[in-house]
């Protein structure tokens, strides 16, 4: 039987070869050099490891110089002096894409499923978007401020045990944060004829539904001066936002004055210590603020007069602050 060496490409209709006629072990491979010379008006694609401008070339179609190999670059080299031509477009690269290692230059968005390995850093400045719940706070960070007023108006009778001036609840953000105290508590002395009137115990702490107490202020077991005993002393177990003798106090039933605390720590350990103290609380937990006041002379709480008068009475202000411990 005859073997068909050569068949004229006239003699071939457009759409008779398919994919399929190619065996399966067919593939396409760079030649060694290709010349480009002459004039091209059909599209054309080639595929070679180096290129040379053998002549005066025209191009009329979309001519691409390629190569199989992802990582080299075309160059077409010009073997004399010889010009390129014509209305088309000669365009050049590998058929496969560089690996790129390096962003810088891109834009885009990153998807929400990009995970870092090891984790991604030097971002730059990130202008929007919100950290999710797994983002994790440096010691430190200031993760939110409840600020709130109170107007509740308290009597607090002299020589006793203190009472309770308010309570608020308010949300943990996060787990085993930390927390700072800071308040103005706006009071009048209950007598004007003591060196004592102005006597004043303040003392605040944080609970949860379990009883869990965090506690603000500095911790002291000796004498107290202001009559902070009993159950007031028991509720602060040592710890005080203020616990003095002979405070201020002026000879007139107006006297109003202002306690204020300033990012008070909590759960210190010993007297003199600034060590941010993590708390036992849950993201998502109620937790409950409580204050509670002492004198040996008695205040009103909220209030200007030392008769207990609700006239220009004043609001005391708070803000609990969570920072990640």
């Amino acid at each position: 039987m005859p073997v068909l060496t050569k068949i004229n490409t006239n003699s071939i209709a457009e759409d008779a070869i398919t994919g399929d006629k190619f065996a399966g072990d067919a593939y396409l491979a760079n030649t060694a050099n290709q010349n480009i010379s002459g004039t091209y008006s059909e599209n054309r694609l080639y595929t070679s490891d180096a290129y040379t401008l053998s002549g005066n070339a025209t191009v009329n179609s979309h001519l691409t110089l390629s190569s199989i190999k992802p990582t080299a670059d075309v160059v077409l080299t010009a073997s004399g002096a010889y010009t390129i031509t014509g209305t088309g477009v000669l365009s050049a690269g590998s058929l496969l894409a560089k690996e790129r290692t390096d962003l810088t230059g891109m834009t885009g968005e990153i998807g929400s499923v990009v995970t870092g390995a090891p984790a991604l850093t030097g971002l730059g400045t990130v202008t929007s978007g919100t950290l999710g719940s797994g983002v994790t706070f440096p010691a430190g960070h200031v993760i939110k401020k409840t600020v709130f007023h109170n107007s509740d108006l308290v009597t607090v009778a002299s020589n006793t045990t203190g009472y309770e001036l308010f309570t608020i609840t308010f949300t943990a953000q996060e787990t085993n944060s930390a927390y700072y105290f800071s308040g103005t508590f706006a009071s009048a002395n209950a007598t004007t004829s003591s060196s004592d009137a102005g006597d004043r115990c303040y003392i605040a702490w944080l609970s949860d539904s379990e009883s869990n107490k965090y506690y603000f202020g500095y911790r002291r077991t000796s004498t107290r001066y202001s009559n902070a005993q009993g159950s007031s002393y028991a509720n602060a177990d040592h710890y005080f936002l203020c616990e003095g003798d002979g405070g201020y106090y002026m000879n007139s039933g107006w006297n109003q004055s202002f306690y204020t605390f300033v990012d008070i720590s909590g759960n210190q350990s010993a007297f003199d210590t600034t060590t941010v103290v993590p708390s036992v609380y849950t993201a998502g937990e109620s937790l409950t603020l409580h204050t509670w006041g002492a004198a040996a002379n008695g205040f009103y709480y909220n209030q200007a007069s030392s008769t207990g008068s609700s006239s220009s009475n004043a609001y005391s202000h708070f803000c609990i602050t969570e920072i990640a411990g």
